[in-house]
């Protein structure tokens, strides 16, 4: 099914706003003939990440539209974000975050996965290059022994590490 970006963030919003329980079988109906139509919710709050991530290497979603993908997973960053990053790493579909055009000289192709690495450096906290970064190898592997801990001793792990690890 292909959502316009516009029907996407409703989506989206009646999601943050708590609405995690299974979709209605249809869309509410209009009250009349000019209102809206309400589209349904989506199942889980883990489905929008998941469709936000796949969104970064759809070639129809604008530049304009992934930046503001990406600000939304960043902003939200908690445990189902998290997950759904993990699983869009090992995406290798090209997403071209910055809008460089392919026949530039200086194009590198940045893959839907190497976005979803830097996204999940930038929720955690962790620097690029960093003594803790080296320590993460496999995201799956790093997160099924962190995943049930609260975002804030993950953070403070991250910072506990750095500071005795770096110069």
């Amino acid at each position: 099914m292909k959502l316009s970006f516009g029907t996407f963030l409703v989506l989206l919003s009646v999601a943050f706003a708590g609405c995690s329980k299974a979709p209605s079988a249809a869309p509410a109906k209009a009250a009349g003939p000019s209102a809206p139509v309400v589209p349904p919710s989506p199942r889980s709050v883990h489905d929008v990440y998941v469709t936000l991530v796949h969104m970064l290497g759809d070639p129809a979603v604008s530049v304009e539209e992934r930046r503001h993908i990406r600000e939304l997973i960043k902003r939200a960053a908690d445990h189902r974000a998290t997950t759904a990053l993990i699983e869009g790493s090992y995406d290798r579909r090209e997403c071209d975050p910055h809008g460089r055009v392919p026949s530039n000289p200086d194009f590198t192709s940045v893959t839907v996965g190497e976005e979803c690495d830097l996204l999940l450096f930038s929720i955690w906290g962790i620097r690029l290059r960093s003594a803790y970064q080296g320590t993460i190898g496999d995201w799956r592997t790093w997160w099924s022994a962190r995943k049930d801990k609260s975002p804030e001793e993950i953070r403070e792990e991250i910072r506990k590490y750095n500071e005795t690890h770096e110069p």
